[in-house]
């Protein structure tokens, strides 16, 4: 866990929406796919931010029970530029506005920076 403070100005924004439990239907991942890749982008206009999304991957999150595998919810990951500490707050905010209980359970907002010094 960083600090808010600590929010690298480049880097990777991983948003995870899980399903909820009970509740899942069939047409959840697409919808999921759909509403996050054209909502949070235009968060960043709305509010002005001038973040330079870029949509990078979307993934299922399977979950597994036993022998069983089913998607227990998705995940978008996001390229950003110019982030700062209060635009990341910012931008948290109008993602938990995003969140209905009908298909939205719970989710995660994780942000990913590439390791200097490893070459």
């Amino acid at each position: 866990m960083i600090l808010l403070e600590e929010v690298p100005k480049t880097g990777i924004l991983i948003l995870t929406v899980y399903f909820p439990m009970g509740k899942y239907k069939g047409y959840f991942q697409n919808e999921a796919r759909k509403r996050l890749k054209e909502k949070i982008p235009r968060i960043d206009e709305k509010e002005k931010l001038g973040l330079e999304l870029e949509p990078l991957q979307f993934s299922l999150v399977r979950t597994i029970s036993g022998n069983i595998s089913r998607a227990g919810g998705v995940q978008w990951q996001f390229g950003y530029k110019n982030m700062t500490p209060k635009k990341f707050k910012i931008l948290y905010e109008n993602i938990k506005r995003l969140s209905t209980p009908e298909w939205w359970g719970s989710f995660d907002v994780l942000i990913a920076s590439n390791v200097a010094g490893v070459d």
